[in-house]
């Protein structure tokens, strides 16, 4: 666990295939729990108790009940503005093509894609094949990060 004072605490845990931030933090006479998802980042719930164990068991509570309605599978892929949706993204690496779905690209390791973004090696490629144009390319990689 990270502490950086007496009344501020934040440690990342992972909670099946989601990793969250749990930021703790005295208000007054109270504690105030912000549960966070960190890719894609998202606060899930924040609760506030009169003791830290309350405020994280509570928030913990809430956040486990949204994680379960919601799972990887269940988010929608990236829609164009042709209408057509996200089918593939390539990295070139060295001699070989990496190809992704949305889903799996997701899943890599958030420096990993960001390393990718940087590299200029990305292609995006819709359902009907066509290759995505860069303002596209741009709002897609906003929604994939």
């Amino acid at each position: 666990m990270q502490q950086t004072s007496e009344i501020y605490n934040e440690r990342m845990v992972k909670v099946s295939d989601w990793s969250l931030n749990i930021l703790t933090y005295r208000l007054g006479r109270d504690y105030v729990c912000i549960v966070s998802n960190i890719d894609p980042s998202a606060t899930l719930c924040r609760s506030k108790a009169p003791t830290e164990e309350e405020a994280i068991r509570t928030a913990l509570e809430n956040a486990a009940q949204k994680l379960h309605s919601t799972s990887h599978s269940q988010r929608l892929a990236p829609v164009l503005h042709s209408g057509a949706e996200l089918a593939k993204i390539c990295y070139e690496e060295h001699l070989n093509v990496l190809t992704y779905t949305p889903d799996a690209f997701r899943m890599l390791n958030h420096d990993l894609r960001a390393e990718m973004f940087l590299s200029g090696k990305l292609k995006f490629y819709d359902t009907n094949g066509h290759l995505v144009s860069s303002g596209e390319a741009i709002r897609l990689l906003l929604s994939l990060i």
